[in-house]
């Protein structure tokens, strides 16, 4: 939402004139006549008039000025945007597959919206069930650790299952098997497959921010050529190449490497990936694959028999959090709310007027009981004037007038009710008269209508193949409406306050937890701070302790850790030093007595130690414990009026003493413990001594 602007115009000149005296005072002490015959007056109640009358102006900025200040740091009010959804395509068994071009479109009977698949998609022979209903077993997976194998078919795509594919700790060796009971397609074919994570519904954010690193419109982890773009040095002379770059790119996993192979009968051999967006597994996208090889069933050590294997290894690497999939699905192409409507659709004959209007229809079916009309999307339409000479197809759609001239070839298209508006010869040309207006093709769709439940994409209105049948097993997201002027606005101040340099400590924080695809719970900057001079202050160093979101205790890995300092230095400072560590856990044992109001039996008596313990243990978690459950805070002590606290507000207890705390092989001490500011808690076996009364 907009962020609210202070109304400016509130304050009429005889306030202004009033503020002004009580100012003179202090401000002129030697003025004493206030009086309006004073000359000095009667140029504050020129200043005030003035005044009023800028405040007046600012508060009535007119649309076309604003768009033109949001113009300055390059935004624009957003169209209405189409949700996105994947679809699973699939054949009746037998046959070799089909190649579907791109325009598939799938509707949803219920709400008679269509989905369009713009890509062409290769729909193998071969595919994997999604729910255990279906009860066939065309296809399974299996998760691989050591020799261990896991069966993960029945759990595909179901609500509340984690699929962990390679292991709840991967290590280099460990895959992923993909079983067909046909082979997936001959030699040459590009199988489809789409992988959606256990956070498949806000990865979306993620993918948007990997794109826009690998756009070149954020800062990248790859380091500035020291040679200009020209790969020139200023005399002329061409840069020396230089050794490749180690460095992951935007849709590379910071450490995990993962191979796609298939079994050809003698082995298992690589295949081509032409494209991965899931950063070995860790995010929602699509892998494409190439069949380089003539696929055979039955490898050894296959977890089942009498099916076609590929599988994706893990050989080098690993996860900081191993990875969580929610489901996945083979011939699988992403559709989205934006049906194509080809023409040419005839509009009208313009009759040489200013400010023509014409219509489109905006429908995708043009007869039966889903012939509704829809909005067109922006930037969608192509037109085309025809009459009397070659047909002129150079008209090109804005948004708003603002920035047209008397002989631009603009129109404007109002998704309203779509609408399409001609110029007046002062914002626009004027169509010549006698010309047809013709709508070549134009896309219809956008809006929240579009965000429909899984399941709901199900019949095919074009574009597919005898036999085909489509499903939708995951929500689709991300249909907006169009954007008013007050929301981009208010869509710039919030982007203009995020930070981009780490000028303060909340700035490193931000910077550092917002990484894509790096899967950080919390992150601390510390001025002034190298952990090497421990309690000696260090001018110019900004230390950065960052903590993962999984692992007992939650600990990065050197290669995370490098990702992190890779990505945040270009917004260091020339003279700031940053280093980017991991946590120091200490270890840490409770001692305390408690004394409790009821006798204790022999098969009673464990409960009140346990629960003490589980109560310890949630307090001092690095990731949820914490005096405000945000995670323990990095440096802050060990106190005993916290101790005391939490365990005289357990159930059954009285009152507690005897209170100690000992970390590693100290012997416990009745005072609190410090420490230092990278530093958190590993909660330990503690001990209770139980009395009655």
């Amino acid at each position: 939402m907009p962020l609210p602007l202070p109304s400016l115009d509130i304050r009429t000149w005889s306030d202004l004139v009033s503020e002004a005296r009580t100012l003179l005072p202090r401000y002129a002490p030697g003025w004493t006549d206030y009086n309006v015959h004073d000359p000095g007056i009667t140029l504050v109640e020129l200043f005030a008039w003035l005044s009023e009358m800028l405040m007046f102006r600012a508060d009535r900025v007119p649309p076309a000025e604003v768009r033109a200040f949001l113009r300055w740091f390059g935004v624009s009010p957003r169209p209405a945007l189409p949700a996105v959804t994947t679809l699973a395509l699939r054949l009746p068994p037998g046959g070799s597959g089909a190649a579907l071009p791109g325009g598939l479109k799938v509707e949803d009977p219920t709400s008679a919206m269509v989905f369009e698949a713009h890509e062409p998609v290769f729909v193998s022979p071969a595919w994997i069930e999604l729910s255990p209903a279906e009860g066939t077993s065309h296809g399974q997976f299996w998760s691989q650790t050591g020799g261990t194998f896991t069966d993960l078919s029945a759990r595909n795509c179901q609500p509340g299952f984690d699929l962990l594919p390679f292991g709840g700790a991967p290590a280099p060796g460990g895959a992923l098997w993909l079983g067909f009971d046909c082979s997936p397609g001959a030699v040459g074919r590009v199988l489809s497959l789409w992988f959606w994570t256990a956070t498949w519904s806000t990865d979306a954010a993620v993918i948007q921010a990997l794109e826009d690193q690998a756009a070149g419109r954020a800062p990248c982890p790859r380091p500035v050529p020291s040679y200009d773009t020209r790969d020139h040095c200023r005399h002329g002379h061409p840069a020396p190449p230089g050794p490749p770059d180690p460095r992951p790119g935007p849709f590379d996993h910071y450490s995990a490497r993962v191979a796609w192979e298939g079994w050809d009968g003698t082995g298992w051999r690589p295949l081509r990936v032409l494209a991965d967006r899931t950063r070995a597994l860790t995010v929602s996208g699509p892998v494409k694959l190439d069949l380089t090889v003539a696929l055979q069933p039955d490898p050894p050590q296959a977890p089942s028999t009498g099916r076609w294997w590929l599988r994706c290894r893990l050989v080098a690497g690993g996860f900081d959090c191993p990875p969580r999939l929610a489901g996945l699905a083979i011939n699988a192409v992403a559709a989205a709310h934006a049906a194509t409507v080809t023409g040419p659709e005839v509009l009208g004959v313009s009759e040489g007027h200013a400010d023509e209007l014409y219509y489109l229809q905006g429908r995708v079916v043009e007869q039966g009981p889903n012939a509704a009309a829809q909005p067109v999307l922006a930037d969608s339409l192509k037109l085309r004037l025809t009459g009397a000479g070659p047909p002129d197809d150079g008209w090109t759609e804005v948004a708003d007038w603002d920035r047209t001239g008397p002989f631009d070839r603009h129109y404007l298209l109002d998704p309203a009710d779509n609408s399409l508006h001609l110029g007046n010869g002062l914002r626009g040309r004027v169509a010549p008269a006698d010309w047809a207006l013709e709508a070549l093709k134009y896309r219809v769709g956008g809006g929240p209508a579009g965000n429909l439940p899984a399941g709901r994409l199900t019949t095919i209105l074009s574009g597919g193949a005898p036999g085909l049948a489509a499903m939708q097993p995951f929500a689709a997201l991300g249909g907006a409406p169009a954007e008013t002027l007050d929301q981009t606005h208010g869509r710039l101040l919030a982007h203009l306050a995020e930070p981009s340099r780490g000028i303060t400590v909340a700035d490193w924080v931000t910077m550092a937890l917002r990484l894509p695809g790096i899967a950080l719970a919390r992150a601390e900057a510390i001025p002034g701070y190298l952990p090497e001079l421990g309690c000696w202050s260090a001018p110019g160093v900004v230390t950065v302790v960052i903590v993962p979101g999984c692992g007992s205790p939650p600990l990065p890995s050197a290669d995370m850790i490098a990702a992190v300092r890779r990505s945040l230095d270009p917004a260091r400072p020339v003279t700031t030093e940053l280093h980017v560590v991991a946590p120091v856990y200490v270890p840490v044992t409770v001692t305390a007595t408690l004394h409790t109001a009821a006798p204790h039996t022999a098969a009673g008596e464990p409960a009140l130690p346990a629960a003490a313990q589980a109560a310890l243990d949630a307090f001092f978690d690095p990731l949820t414990g914490g005096p405000d459950g945000t995670g323990w805070p990095f440096g802050r002590g060990v106190l005993k009026t916290d101790l005391l606290d939490i365990l005289a507000g357990l159930d059954g207890v009285l009152y507690v003493d005897g209170v100690g705390i000992s970390s590693g092989a100290e012997s416990a001490s009745c005072d609190n413990l410090a420490l230092c500011p990278t530093e958190l808690i590993a909660s330990q076996t503690h001990h209770f001594t139980l009395v009655e009364g």
